[in-house]
């Protein structure tokens, strides 16, 4: 497989591994290994198609894709949703690498047709302790309940620092109190506040 780029260290068992995202000849996947199985020529997870019948239409294909967009956004950087999650360091855990047990979780904690994976705590990663499965309206609302902490002259002025180019999320969202998705959702303008809702 080919190295995609170098990733940070990873502690497993107690000791530091080096780790690695590679892009798969076969299924054309980026996955996360260990820098020491580069040398394999497919990621053999997600290449076994065969095994898990999940990429036709029906419940298990949902599943599929939903398991293949959420690595896409973490480790992609061509994905068009990176930048808000790769990019500000939103990893799926090592187990959920490899499909089957991802699978295993999802139908174990209430998956279903229509309803999208959702991480409880935003600034946390994609790990059975962190995530849920929701309906798209819950996940929309969920977005949104930014809204009730700044005011529309509160939220204009975030969009106004952000736009100085003097500013990163991190350093806002400090001054602000509250977590830098929540700043980059309202600089993106993905939570639009009609009515001024001050605390």
């Amino acid at each position: 497989m080919k190295l995609i780029k170098k990733l940070s260290p990873e502690r497993i068992r107690d000791k530091s591994i080096s780790m690695g995202l590679f892009r798969c000849p076969k299924c054309n996947d980026a996955v996360k290994r260990r820098l020491s199985n580069g040398r394999m020529k497919t990621c053999s997870l997600g290449c076994r198609k065969s095994k898990h019948g999940d990429t036709k239409k029906g419940a298990n294909g949902t599943l599929y894709n939903s398991w293949k967009a959420m690595k896409g956004r973490c480790y992609i950087p061509s994905n068009k949703r990176f930048a808000h999650y790769g990019g500000r360091g939103i990893r799926v855990c090592i187990q959920w690498h490899d499909y089957r047990n991802f699978k295993k979780w999802a139908l174990a904690n209430g998956h279903r047709n229509g309803l999208t994976i959702d991480r409880i705590d935003n600034d946390g990663h994609y790990e059975p302790g962190n995530c849920q499965w929701i309906t798209r309206q819950e996940n929309t609302v969920k977005g949104n309940k930014v809204n009730l902490m700044f005011s529309i002259a509160e939220a204009n002025e975030i969009r106004k620092i952000y736009s100085s180019g003097k500013f990163a999320f991190k350093r806002i969202a400090k001054a602000y109190g509250c977590s830098k998705a929540s700043i980059s959702r309202i600089v993106r303008r993905e939570s639009y506040i009609e009515e001024a809702v001050c605390q």
